[in-house]
């Protein structure tokens, strides 16, 4: 879960069409639900599962509305300035952007550090380098979501046409930013006592307890992770500053294409299958199946052919037939009576 987690955000860091950056930033969320799951706390994963449903929904409705707006344009550095034309989707998209990146008090906050509390109270080594794995990667997230941010509704205008988005794609927003915002009602801070940890009763395992120093510098540290990853984000996004910065050409790309994950799995994978399937193909199939069915055919046809001789249109040959068919019926019979 952890690594899932930080790969899924590297890759988002890089990704220029918009459907790509939210669908790399759901596989790194289900990353820390999973590392949740690894630190034994089922409710806090749970609490995160579904605070995330909500926020995430709202990004994906939000960038609907963007990609409607831009003419069916889905890379970022394609739009900018959708602020000022877009403010009904601006505000909720920004609410739910600071839920993914856990911006203190909100839904997104409270889920996430639940899990961040369950792995540090796990202690040693392993689960203490996924402490830090787990706030590096939401430094990552944070910095990922606002410089989607500051890149799409930010700077000036972008060179894609703009369009009317129909009200109903934008009356949809608000309540789920309002559910998104406070959604961190479904559980107390830590997965404690709320009606989360009630409802999944002793599914949920032992909640998380911190005590209420350690939770409150913990708190203090994802909260401070949040707004130095919104500050960076600034500092390289901000205004038409994300013109001029780009990160390294070679290490942009390893990242877009997903570390070259996808060109390993049809190494190891695809790759053997087809060359099985054509050897299969032609040597099997091709070679061995179809001759053998043409050389079946063949035979068949040439006994009929040869059986087809015999029928010359004479009667005589036919009652001559006639007579051996039934003198043969007779002698079967016979012998199995008298056997």
């Amino acid at each position: 879960g952890g690594l899932t987690a930080f790969y899924a955000a590297t890759c988002a860091l890089a990704q220029s069409d918009l459907k790509r950056l939210l669908a790399y930033s759901t596989m790194s969320q289900i990353g820390f639900m999973m590392l949740g799951v690894g630190s034994g706390a089922i409710g806090a994963a749970t609490f995160h599962l579904l605070v995330h449903a909500f926020f995430k929904a709202l990004l994906f409705m939000g960038a609907g509305a963007v990609i409607a707006h831009a003419g069916h344009e889905l890379d970022i550095f394609r739009m900018g300035g959708l602020r000022r034309t877009l403010p009904r989707t601006f505000w909720p998209f920004l609410i739910g952007g600071a839920c993914l990146a856990g911006f203190p008090l909100t839904g997104g906050f409270f889920s996430k550090d639940a899990i961040l509390v369950a792995v540090y109270l796990q202690g040693g080594a392993l689960y203490g380098s996924l402490f830090v794995l787990a706030e590096f990667t939401a430094l990552l997230t944070a910095l990922y979501t606002f410089r989607m941010v500051y890149v799409v509704f930010g700077g000036g205008q972008g060179g894609t046409a703009r369009h009317a988005v129909p009200r109903i794609m934008e009356y949809t927003l608000p309540p789920l930013a309002v559910i998104a915002l406070f959604g961190g009602l479904l559980d107390l801070p830590g997965g404690e006592g709320g009606w989360l940890s009630r409802f999944l009763g002793p599914a949920a395992g032992a909640p998380p307890h911190a005590g209420g120093g350690l939770e409150l510098v913990l708190q203090s540290v994802a909260a401070v992770i949040a707004l130095a990853g919104l500050v960076l984000a600034h500092f390289l996004y901000g205004g038409d500053r994300w013109r001029g910065f780009a990160f390294p050409k070679p290490g942009r790309e390893f990242f877009r294409q997903g570390w070259y994950i996808d060109r390993l799995y049809g190494f190891l994978f695809v790759r053997p299958y087809e060359a099985l399937a054509r050897l299969l193909w032609r040597r099997v199939d091709e070679g061995l199946l179809e001759r053998a069915a043409e050389g079946l055919a063949r035979m068949l046809g040439t006994a009929g052919h040869r059986l087809g001789a015999f029928a010359g249109g004479r009667v005589s040959f036919y009652l001559a037939g006639f007579v051996m068919g039934v003198g043969a019926l007779l002698v079967y019979f016979g012998a199995a009576l008298f056997s």
